[in-house]
């Protein structure tokens, strides 16, 4: 029992990831195989019975009617021909040459019109539907240890404290600075906290070795990694920072899932309202200041109104137009 779990571990091993994606889509396949032996089976059963009814009253003469003598040996030479194809009898000649033309042409084309069947329409359309399912099972496969390595913060966090390794080397190089890196990833990420990733250190990151495969394990597009810098750049500072490293590469992983399309609509729909309320309280504040205005106006003019010397006066008047009093 040791050496079996030593066997099943040893093959969790990225060199059997091949053969294990092999094994568990044949095993997705074992359903298809099954009911297409049931599909197969069922017209070489009629048909055999048919030849048992028929040839197999002249199974003494021989000619290979001694191969349909009963319907087990009946099912099993039309097996033996149709799927196998090794129509021949015990001494090798032809067996349905043989039964045509000793007992009519009849059984020929009987025997054609079955092999027709057989090859060019069930055979293709179950090998194809079992092709279907062994892809669908390997990709399943592919997906579910996805979603386990996405699910799965601890390799996360090993996956980034080797990029943080690795930016954190970068930078010494950039500036020059001789120090050993610590070993901890507690206290590798606190090191990194200060830092600010600058476009050509990051360029120069994306270059170095091991690093594709980093983001490949993180479950990153390759698409995604050419224009990183400017995605996981936020503010638009200029720079990253590491936790908009984390954070950004956290994101990312992955495929594109209607949850994210969903909070997407979400936080759009949030920001349009949010846009209308500020521009309705700064259309009525604006209102406001406008109709305060108009007030104000009106009291300068009031107030000037009140304080003239004659009654008569007004605005556009003045005491010379009414001489003195």
């Amino acid at each position: 029992l040791v050496r079996i779990t030593r066997l099943v571990r040893l093959c969790r091993l990225e060199v059997f990831c091949d053969l294990m994606v092999m094994v568990k889509g044949a095993i997705g396949g074992f359903k298809t195989l099954f009911w297409a032996v049931i599909l197969i089976s069922l017209p070489l059963y009629a048909f055999a019975i048919g030849l048992r009814e028929t040839l197999g009253v002249f199974a003494e003469e021989g000619h290979g009617a001694e191969l349909f003598v009963n319907v087990a040996e009946s099912f099993f030479t039309l097996f033996r021909c149709t799927v196998v194809g090794e129509c021949t009898d015990h001494s090798g000649q032809p067996i349905f040459a043989l039964v045509s033309n000793e007992y009519g042409w009849g059984y020929g084309f009987a025997f054609c019109i079955v092999e027709l069947l057989m090859t060019f329409g069930l055979f293709n359309v179950i090998v194809a539907i079992f092709i279907e399912n062994v892809l669908a099972g390997a990709k399943t496969n592919d997906q579910v240890m996805k979603r386990q390595r996405l699910r799965d913060q601890t390799f996360f966090a090993s996956k980034m404290a080797e990029l943080v390794g690795v930016i954190l080397t970068v930078v010494n190089e950039h500036t020059e600075i001789d120090e050993d890196l610590p070993t901890a990833p507690d206290k590798l990420l606190q090191s990194a906290a200060h830092v600010h990733i600058t476009p050509q250190i990051f360029e120069d990151v994306r270059q170095r070795p091991g690093v594709p495969e980093i983001f490949k394990d993180l479950a990153l597009a390759d698409e995604d990694t050419f224009n990183l810098f400017d995605t996981l750049d936020v503010d638009g500072s200029g720079t990253i920072d590491l936790g908009e490293l984390l954070e950004g590469i956290a994101k990312l992983r992955g495929d594109a899932r209607r949850s994210d399309v969903v909070a997407l609509n979400f936080k759009m729909q949030k920001m349009q309202t949010e846009i209308r309320e500020y521009f309705n309280a700064s259309l009525g504040m604006m209102r406001a200041t406008r109709h305060g205005k108009t007030r104000m106006k009106d009291m300068d003019l009031e107030v000037i109104s009140n304080s003239s010397p004659h009654p008569g006066w007004s605005r556009q008047q003045t005491p010379a137009q009414y001489g003195t009093v």
